[in-house]
């Protein structure tokens, strides 16, 4: 019975830290997690996981590196529909990849992109 506490507090030490740190190459981001344990809840459905957000605060979106053109066309006319609600001008995309000549994930901003008529 030891055995198995000992193994599941190493566990879930390890799940805390995999969750809770960051990666050197997204040092410079802002931002806050909230993680959610589902021996606590079932957290199945989808509806119970999301959280509200001022899109104000939002000051653009980075693809990740195995993002699929599919969803960044279906996330980027999502953000042109809040834009123009709101009359932004100032949303910025980016797209992470992997730099072979510095060995390190990336960012580079989407410049091109812009949303007609903004």
């Amino acid at each position: 019975m030891a055995e198995s506490d000992n193994w599941r507090t190493k566990y879930w030490e390890q799940i805390t830290v995999a969750m809770t740190t960051k990666l050197p190459d997204w040092s410079h981001e802002e931002e806050f997690r909230l993680t959610m344990n589902s021996s606590i809840t079932d957290l199945g459905d989808r509806s119970i996981r999301k959280l509200d957000y001022h899109f104000e605060d939002l000051e653009g979106i980075i693809f990740g590196i195995d993002t699929p053109t599919s969803e960044k066309l279906r996330i980027m006319k999502i953000i042109e529909a809040k834009c123009r609600r709101d009359a932004r001008k100032d949303f910025e995309f980016y797209q992470a990849h992997y730099s072979r000549r510095v060995g390190k994930v990336e960012i580079t901003k989407l410049s091109l992109l812009k949303f007609a008529g903004l």
